[in-house]
């Protein structure tokens, strides 16, 4: 379906259009040398809402003027510009639909020693539940980690590991190291959309 209002003023065109595909699905893979090798199934996957439906806004503006402008290649080329984000930088997309943040939407950062999120986290946490409520097709993969260890001391401030042997246990000028977790987060398409 497609919703548009057009405005011709003299030689300019300036349309806006809202493209919904419903129910939309690929048929089988080719080998044409053509095909993209981008993710395209899961650019589709995150695009589509709890519905089955994808809604593209598609602002068209050019001169009737002009030969090389045609309505055609424009949409086709904000089609393929919109799916080539969606493969190429998922996170981005999701944060641009549900409420901002972009690839840093694709890790939590922890405390140092510490299981609990960092106050900035929480936001981008709720981000991916929004996004993830709206797309059932799509699901996380959380893969978890840590930085290697740095030496603090107490005081937080950087030191070397003494180099002295003669001392037998830590003291206060002693350096103790500390980690950082970190979750990042893949998408995946699920197999088999609900709809």
């Amino acid at each position: 379906m497609v919703d548009s209002k057009v405005v011709v003023d003299e030689d300019k065109v300036d349309a806006a259009n809202v493209v919904t595909l419903n129910q939309f699905t690929f048929g089988a893979a080719t080998a044409s040398p053509d095909a993209t090798a981008l993710a395209v199934r899961l650019g589709v996957a995150l695009l589509k809402d709890i519905d089955g439906r994808v809604v593209i806004d598609l602002p068209v503006q050019g001169s009737l003027g002009d030969p090389e402008f045609r309505i055609g290649k424009v949409v086709l080329r904000v089609i393929v510009n919109l799916l080539t984000k969606a493969a190429v930088s998922p996170f981005s997309l999701v944060g641009s639909m549900f409420g901002g943040g972009g690839e840093e939407l694709a890790f939590q950062e922890f405390a140092p020693g510490s299981s609990e999120l960092l106050p900035p986290e929480i936001p981008k946490l709720e981000t991916l539940e929004k996004a993830l409520a709206n797309r059932p097709a799509v699901s996380l993969d959380p893969e978890g980690g840590m930085t290697p260890p740095r030496m603090r001391t107490p005081s937080g401030a950087r030191s070397l590991p003494s180099l002295s042997g003669a001392r037998s246990g830590r003291n206060a000028t002693q350096p103790t190291p500390t980690y950082r977790l970190r979750t990042s987060y893949r998408f995946r398409r699920t197999r088999t959309p609900p709809w």
